[in-house]
């Protein structure tokens, strides 16, 4: 919608420049009508759900009704009558009106309407945030000398009468909590409660109960950069393992915090947790801290892994690479791929996700390898729905794979995967491509 108000922009302000010159007239007068006529426009937008209010219309609409005001200004004093004409003014006027006007539009441009398909379980969702802060760990992002604050969101099934799986999910390595809220909707209609995390300063930005902000940190972003050019392992590693320490020292800390509150009874989401029936997952990084998650917390029964390299089984640095962990994984794990590492991990070629190889021939149950074909990293989070711009310029893009297909598909899968291996409920059997 945004792009089809941008060139009725550029089409009225390119009219009005093109009337005004041929006849060599300001016309103020039908300038103003044009001004107060777009609020109005936008205001039956609204009003007959053509567009949804929200932060992306919020800049337009304040411009707007500038102008509008000017407009009516104008239009009672007809002080513009006066000015002499002069082609370059009007060419002027359009040009920084039509400039104006689409950097307001950008918004909703760049942060396209959108809407998450409804979740298909019975169960109404509710959802929570909170704010922890874990006193044995000082904040090294910073030199505060404060704690390390960590915010959580929660899904879960409103009015719930008993206990249900708990599901806690870290994101990727610049996301945010709502990340992949579509799948956590999901998962709570049907009977989970979901906690997802913002990890702060390696989180794009984050929101605590009061209300500060905290931004992605510039030296986690060069770290990032660093990670994707050296070819110095034992670089990578260390990058690796400091970031892969504060992630899985994150999620334990949440996991600990919520358990603790299960146990003191508190309210919210809290009282509706069964500790014996516990999930991890994650995107790309936060799938990484949740794979160490199941192999060192014996009270963690399944993992998914959303195109995750298995960083916590390095073991140390070899020449051509890194040294595994060889000891079975202890839990199921469903682990996800797209066509952006598919080829790296079947190939061996990789050496990051060396580890991933091993067990895409695994046998028995407890490894699940499926691939999305035409999918991409990104098609695995709600970002392609929610910012199609932005994921489109990072990574190596969006996919060919309809964005909602593939998400649909992907709640559908960590359903039957969670549902199997948490609540006993069928038998988890996927296909190997998608």
């Amino acid at each position: 919608m945004g792009i089809i108000i941008l060139i009725i922009i550029f089409i009225i302000e390119a009219a009005l420049a093109a009337y005004c010159i041929k006849t060599k007239s300001n016309h103020p007068r039908s300038r103003n009508i044009v001004r107060i006529s777009a609020l109005i426009a936008l205001a039956l937008f609204l009003a007959l759900s053509v567009i949804e209010w929200g932060v992306r219309y919020w800049i337009l609409g304040a411009v707007l009704l500038i102008y509008a005001v000017i407009g009516v200004i104008g239009l009672v004093r007809k002080y513009e009558e006066k000015q002499e004409y002069k082609t370059g003014r009007i060419v002027r006027k359009a040009i920084v009106t039509t400039l104006i006007l689409s950097l307001a539009t950008a918004p909703a441009i760049l942060l396209p309407q959108y809407k998450l398909p409804e979740a298909t379980g019975s169960y109404k969702v509710a959802t929570a945030e909170y704010s922890y802060v874990d006193g044995t760990r000082i904040e090294t992002y910073t030199d505060s000398g404060i704690g390390r604050e960590v915010n959580v969101a929660f899904w879960f099934p409103e009015n719930g009468e008993r206990t249900y799986p708990l599901i806690v999910f870290s994101h990727g390595m610049f996301g945010v909590k709502m990340s992949n809220e579509l799948l956590f909707r999901e998962l709570a209609s049907h009977g989970y409660v979901v906690c997802s995390i913002d990890h702060p300063f390696q989180s794009f930005y984050t929101r605590n109960g009061n209300g500060d902000i905290t931004l992605v940190d510039a030296g986690y972003m060069n770290e990032y950069n660093e990670l994707s050019l050296t070819q110095d392992y034992a670089r990578m590693y260390e990058i690796i393992d400091n970031v892969m320490e504060i992630r899985t020292s994150d999620m334990d800390f949440v996991l600990d915090t919520i358990i603790h509150q299960k146990t003191k009874g508190s309210e919210g989401p809290y009282h509706l947790v069964d500790r014996e029936r516990i999930g991890v997952s994650g995107h790309s990084m936060g799938g990484s801290a949740a794979l160490e998650l199941g192999r060192h917390r014996q009270d963690v029964s399944a993992v998914m892994a959303l195109e995750s390299p298995f960083f916590g089984d390095i073991l140390e640095v070899a020449s051509q690479g890194f040294v595994f962990e060889d000891e079975t994984y202890p839990i199921p794990m469903l682990n996800v791929y797209t066509d952006s590492t598919w080829q790296y991990i079947v190939s061996g070629l990789d050496p990051v996700y060396a580890q991933n190889t091993s067990y895409l021939s695994a046998d028995g149950s407890n490894a699940y390898n499926v691939c999305f074909r035409g999918a991409k990293h990104l098609n695995l989070t709600d970002l392609v729905l929610f910012m199609p711009f932005m994921a489109n310029m990072l990574d190596d893009g969006a996919g060919s794979i309809d964005k909602y297909d593939c998400l649909e598909t992907l709640n559908a899968l960590s359903l039957e995967f969670f549902d199997c291996h948490l609540k006993g409920k069928g038998v988890f059997a996927p296909e190997a491509m998608y």
